[in-house]
């Protein structure tokens, strides 16, 4: 590079900075802190420095409320809407500060924020729930109650169908214990074989023949006394002529059994006498039958709470859950909210565990289950109604009424802004009351639907010309470039210019922008429409013959080189730069080592040769 040639990269390099200065000058538009304190009602002056912190990004303003509670609320909110754990350690009380970190790890699927709970059997909770809702055993580890660690292995390998998740577990019982139960709930029998005691792992292909009725996986078994149980128990049913002809009382039990499942008659398991046998053949009738009054003749309780569960749950009949003991009276209600897609059941419980009312967690499940926001106003947990909103909103079905019965209004923003964008209408940002969103969601909307009028309501610099930047690109419409601020409207005309191979857009290219990026332009654009024609518009020198050179390449036409013309300086070299370089990106490009021998340079001419 010679060095009138490096002159001129120092000046654009000059005036490149002065550009970007000229961007930072530009005034931006920062967001207001509302002066809550003006707001009448204590309740809705509590709401309002809520969303300032939220929508300033600033937990400071929450220490402006009045009293402790209504500080712990806004913390909260802050903490579970940035998902920044750190922020509940500000919560003054502490089951709502742990409530707090577990619905932000549990969001966050961290395992390390569940280390900030005080509370032993919360951080427990919460390490549970993170490893199973990530399918990461790696969590149980860090559970402090030895008895819960390996409940929580357990739940995770049943949970992701993944008997190595086992392996971790501390002893061979353990492991072997799960891996049977992996094998059992998913009835697949590949579990059964990496369980490392022989009698469990008999016992595994035994259950998994049997739940698959294919005796063909008894082979596998190595007792042979389990085996030939094994052969016996996994063969499809056959039904005998008459059960009672049978001599023995096992056999003829084993006879009603099956005959009454194969029917469905549950008259026939009347007929069994061992308590235990009739009861499972009732509860088996009972499920398959979807018949509340078959479960309730089973004797042992937990089993016929199961079954009237289970049938309730089929049926999306609440009725039978009355009558069952709490814990399974409000699992079964649940369960019978979640099959019929019935938030209003959920009423009906009442209880708490540690401190978490469970019908919070019935009206979240219920609303992830529909899809629907609605059930999440009715969750009495301030933190796990703003998560169920957050959740909820960017996959439930929205409306106009539904975003505006959210009594939270960060989450009110969020849900119009995700409407507005849902239905391409810009005009529904004007519903978001937090300012930063209501600005976010006109770029965005303006970005989608392609309409320049959202961009200009978009409140801030960036994020206009942001906007401006993808719609003017998009529509390929050079108009909107001026009103992008800073370098941004030169960039906008030159991709503009090579997206519609316009040479003329480039001359739009003007101080504070350098004179390189105008060359760039007018040389992108030659090169994509092989018109040499267009490379004489290029100020620097050797940017022009790059130009010229590499269209010629790709033409392998080195005679348009001779069109450069040579400048009009004593200094030869320099006088020759611009067609040297032609002649050399031609040759390199097109591997035409002979053409070298057209360079005026030496040394431009030994580098063509040295790379031809």
């Amino acid at each position: 590079m010679n060095g009138t040639h490096a002159s001129y990269l120092l000046l654009a390099g000059i005036v490149f900075l002065s550009g970007c200065l000229d961007i930072f000058e530009q005034p931006v538009e920062q967001v207001k802190v509302q002066d809550c304190s003006q707001v009448a009602s204590p309740a809705e002056q509590a709401a309002c420095w809520k969303d300032q912190a939220i929508s300033t990004s600033n937990p400071e303003l929450c220490k402006n409320n009045l009293n402790s509670k209504d500080m712990d609320t806004c913390y909260a909110g802050y903490a579970v809407q940035k998902k920044l754990a750190q922020v509940c350690n500000l919560i003054s009380e502490q089951a709502p500060r742990d409530g707090c970190v577990l619905s932000v790890a549990k969001a966050n699927l961290s395992a390390e924020e569940c280390g900030l709970i005080s509370l032993e059997a919360s951080k427990d909770a919460c390490l549970k729930a993170v490893a199973i809702l990530s399918q990461n055993p790696a969590a149980c580890t860090q559970i402090i109650s030895e008895t819960e660690k390996p409940a929580c292995v357990l739940q995770v390998a049943k949970s992701a169908a993944n008997p190595a998740f086992c392996s971790s577990l501390s002893t061979e019982s353990l492991q072997s214990d799960c891996m049977f139960q992996v094998a059992t709930t998913s009835k697949k029998e590949e579990p059964c074989a990496l369980i490392p005691t022989l009698s469990v792992k008999d016992k595994c292909y035994k259950e998994v023949a049997v739940l698959l009725k294919n005796p063909q996986i008894c082979i596998k078994v190595t007792d042979q006394n389990l085996q030939d149980v094994c052969n016996e128990a996994s063969q499809p049913t056959t039904l005998p002529t008459s059960c009672s002809e049978l001599g023995d009382t096992t056999a003829k039990n084993k006879c009603y059994y099956d005959l009454a499942i194969a029917n469905n008659d549950a008259n026939v398991c009347k007929s069994i006498v061992s308590k235990t046998k009739s009861d499972g053949c009732f509860n088996a009738v009972g499920i398959a039958t979807s018949n509340i009054e078959t479960c309730n003749l089973v004797q042992d309780q937990n089993l016929q709470e199961s079954c009237l569960q289970t049938v309730s749950a089929k049926t999306a009949n609440v009725d039978a859950c009355l009558g069952l003991s709490t814990a399974n009276k409000e699992a079964c209600i649940q369960s019978v909210a979640l099959a019929s897609k019935n938030a209003s059941l959920c009423a009906l419980i009442s209880s708490q565990v540690s401190g978490v009312f469970q019908k919070d967690v019935c009206y979240y499940a219920v609303a992830q289950a529909i899809p629907s926001i609605a059930p999440c106003a009715k969750i009495l947990s301030p933190v796990e109604k703003i998560t169920c909103w957050q959740a909820l909103i960017p996959k439930a079905e929205l409306s106009e009424s539904a975003c505006q019965a959210i009594s939270d209004e960060n989450q009110l923003s969020n849900c119009f802004k995700t409407l507005a964008l849902n239905k391409g209408q810009g005009d529904l940002c004007a519903k978001c009351t937090i300012l930063s969103i209501k600005n976010e969601c006109y770029a965005e909307v303006g970005k989608a639907v392609k309409n320049k009028e959202y961009c200009g309501l978009a409140g801030t610099l960036e994020l206009k010309d942001g906007c401006y930047t993808t719609v003017a690109e998009a529509n390929k419409d050079s108009s909107i470039c001026p009103l992008i601020s800073g370098l941004g409207k030169f960039s906008c005309y030159k991709n503009i210019a090579l997206a519609l191979e316009d040479a003329s857009l480039c001359a739009n290219i003007k101080p504070p922008a350098t004179y390189i990026m105008k060359d760039e332009c007018y040389s992108e654009v030659a090169i994509s429409k092989e018109d040499s024609g267009v490379c004489f518009n290029i100020v620097d020198d050797e940017r022009l013959g790059t130009c010229v050179g590499t269209i010629a390449a790709n033409a392998l036409d080195v005679s348009l080189c001779d069109s450069v013309p040579l400048e009009k300086v004593s200094d030869q070299n320099k006088a020759h730069y611009a067609n040297d370089t032609c002649i050399y990106v031609y040759a390199t490009k097109a591997k035409d080592e002979e053409a070298c021998n057209s360079i005026y340079s030496s040394e431009i001419e030994t580098n063509c040769k040295n790379t031809a």
